[in-house]
């Protein structure tokens, strides 16, 4: 099963960053008077705060759903997910410094769970 599901993760890791370094050009276009490095700072947070947590979170549908549908509606839950769990955690009483800590590596954490659940069965 391990050689079946390289192949495809992998391809998958190299279409994630495709669509990252699009992004980041596609922002340098937009802003192409400021820094390179600055405008990369800005989209590879963006990456790791929304794109990458939320098509984690929509690793479950794996072979149901094709990437860039996975990676649009991920995208879509990302933003909305660390929205709404920054609102509420905050309210709690943790900081907001903390929040891009926390959430990125714990999304990511329990699509990959949901993902291997999914594969179990």
């Amino acid at each position: 099963m391990k050689t079946q599901l390289d192949p495809q993760l992998r391809k998958e890791i190299i279409n994630v960053l495709l669509c990252v370094i699009t992004l980041i050009i596609i922002t340098q276009i937009a802003y192409f008077k400021e820094n390179f490095l600055a405008v990369s700072k800005i989209s590879l947070s963006i990456a790791y705060l929304y794109i990458i947590p939320g098509y984690a979170l929509m690793l479950y549908w794996f072979d149901k759903i094709p990437f860039f549908q996975r990676l649009f509606f991920g995208t879509s839950i990302g933003i909305g997910v660390v929205g709404f769990l920054s609102y509420y955690i905050g309210m709690a009483g943790i900081h907001i410094k903390y929040h891009h800590i926390i959430f990125p590596p714990v999304l990511i954490i329990i699509g990959i769970l949901g993902y291997v659940m999914q594969k179990k069965k």
